[in-house]
């Protein structure tokens, strides 16, 4: 067991149960004429979108953008994709991205190619993709981040984060990390579902999924086919684990008020009892085949949070079930988990125009209305 302090008790504050806070409410009409009326600021017409990162993800995210109006994509930066000179859709097979080129970094956008938003989608680690965000955001873009740790970025890079902040402030844009991962009953789902019922004392999340169609760099992560003492070497050096778990407990407190002084959490392989044929690699009988990891806050003041992943090839009765004790009580089961790329790739799309309507700076999911205001055709 992996015991652990979480530095986000500098940011996060228990709020009295009777303090009352200022509420600031924006309408967005789909009537420029009515937004003219009443003084609200409109978006534009078509935003221009650069996807940062043509992974399985970023795919999906074109694919569903293609053909779609509100959004006109003008490039995607992947720099391990721009040896052939192509297309967008010559590499992707995605039609209607014809003249949108694949470029190597954001650097080499030109002047008249500069997006309105990004969506990033690169596949790494917290402190790499704010490194990424720096030019973008200088150059006066919008994000949204798929990295899960950016659920909460404070908790990891506290001093990136701000600066990241500082940039988004001083150019008028916005930053969210959006993303699923380690799936969304552990973070969007439990957030909405709580929002229906008061006086909450637990959150228990339980998430069952069937890792054996999912991407290879998941299965990477679980550890498919290593011994297990590989296993436990790799999770004690970071390298392996889902990413993503502590943040999404970490934003779901925040979304409650709750003061979280330490986090506890442990991950243990799955053994395998049989072979497993996979398209690129072989799981033996006694090899790696799956993880459970658990994560958990207890506080001093009674409430508590409680994640648990089993996450395994052929995994049985594949499912997500978020339980809260509350008045009412919650308790929702969702047979067969949600699908993960398509379920992100659009809550992704989603969250922009609702970024959109925020002030600038680095934002949170809960900073999110709660609905679209605005929404071009999606």
């Amino acid at each position: 067991m992996v015991h652990g302090k979480s530095p986000n008790h500098l940011l996060i504050k228990k709020k009295a149960r009777h303090e009352w806070m200022p509420v600031s409410i924006v309408v967005l009409f789909r009537s420029k004429e009515l937004n003219s009326k009443f003084g609200i600021s409109d978006m534009a017409d078509t935003l221009k979108i650069v996807q940062y990162g043509l992974d399985p993800l970023g795919t999906e995210i074109l694919r569903n953008l293609a053909g779609r109006s509100g959004f006109e994509v003008v490039a995607a930066i992947d720099s391990d994709a721009t040896e052939a000179n192509l297309s967008i859709s010559e590499l992707t097979q995605i039609p209607g991205f014809e003249e949108a080129p694949v470029l190597g970094s954001f650097e080499d956008l030109p002047q008249s190619s500069r997006p309105d938003a990004v969506f990033h989608t690169a596949g790494i680690g917290i402190k790499d993709t704010l490194e990424q965000l720096k030019p973008v955001c200088a150059s006066g873009a919008t994000v949204v981040t798929s990295c899960e740790e950016m659920l909460f970025p404070w908790h990891r890079e506290p001093e990136l984060a701000s600066e990241i902040d500082a940039i988004c402030r001083s150019e008028d844009v916005r930053v969210a990390g959006a993303g699923t991962a380690p799936g969304a009953a552990f973070n969007h789902l439990s957030i909405g579902l709580a929002r229906l019922t008061g006086n909450i004392r637990r959150v228990a999340v339980e998430s069952v999924s069937n890792a054996t169609n999912r991407r290879r760099s998941l299965q990477d992560r679980i550890g498919l086919g290593l011994d297990p003492e590989a296993f436990h070497e790799g999770w004690a050096n970071g390298e392996l684990g889902q990413m993503g778990f502590h943040e999404s407990l970490l934003i779901v407190a925040h979304s409650m008020g709750w003061h979280i002084p330490a986090l506890d959490h442990w991950c243990d392989p799955i053994i395998a009892e049989r072979e497993y044929e996979l398209p690129q690699v072989t799981v033996k009988p006694g090899q790696v085949c799956g993880l459970y990891h658990l994560i958990r806050a207890p506080m001093p003041t009674g409430e508590s949070i409680q994640f648990e992943l089993r996450l395994a090839l052929e995994a049985e009765d594949p499912r997500d079930r978020i339980q809260i004790q509350g008045d009412p009580p919650v308790d929702a089961l969702l047979p067969g988990t949600i699908q993960g790329d398509a379920a992100e790739a659009w809550t992704l799309i989603k969250t922009l125009p609702r970024l959109q309507q925020l002030t600038a700076g680095v934002k949170l999911i809960t900073d999110l209305p709660s609905a679209p205001a605005f929404s071009p055709d999606v």
